[in-house]
């Protein structure tokens, strides 16, 4: 009996023999694509906060777009009201500048709207995926507000 169950434990050690090999190739696998997938997380992640940065301070730029004809007109008895024409000519202007425009060259402004004394914008922008599996490129969104306060 011992020297059968020796016999069996002899054959089947010579039958595991490279599945170590195997396990390894195969955990090495799954870390390469694990990696990717990480890299291709942090790519878009970041992009989107450059975008929303970008987003940000152009509605800080479009929030001066003040309209000086009712200020005149309303001596700023109901408050200040935005040039929505003015508003969008900054933002225009601001992601012309070449600093922004080395950070992310292909902005695009997508909705700019004014109400009295708030603007909302809408930036979007592509994205190259280092490693795009299904894609290769991705296209994100950022939005902001700003609201003008006018201290009397």
């Amino acid at each position: 009996m011992i020297i059968k169950c020796l016999r069996v434990l002899r054959y089947r050690s010579k039958e595991e023999t490279g599945s170590v090999l195997t396990f390894g190739i195969g955990l090495t696998f799954l870390l390469l694509l694990l990696t990717t997938v990480v890299i291709t997380y942090a790519t878009a992640w970041s992009q989107k906060l450059t975008l929303q940065r970008i987003s940000d301070a152009a509605a800080l730029s479009a929030v001066q777009a003040v309209d000086v004809r009712s200020i005149y007109r309303d001596q700023l008895g109901k408050g200040v009201n935005l040039n929505s024409s003015i508003a969008k000519e900054k933002v225009e202007r601001y992601l012309k500048r070449p600093e922004v425009y080395e950070s992310m060259p292909n902005v695009e402004l997508v909705s700019l709207v004014t109400s009295r004394s708030k603007v909302s914008i809408t930036l979007s922008t592509t994205v190259n995926l280092p490693f795009g599996y299904s894609t290769n490129s991705i296209r994100i969104f950022a939005t902001s507000s700003a609201i003008q306060i006018l201290d009397q």
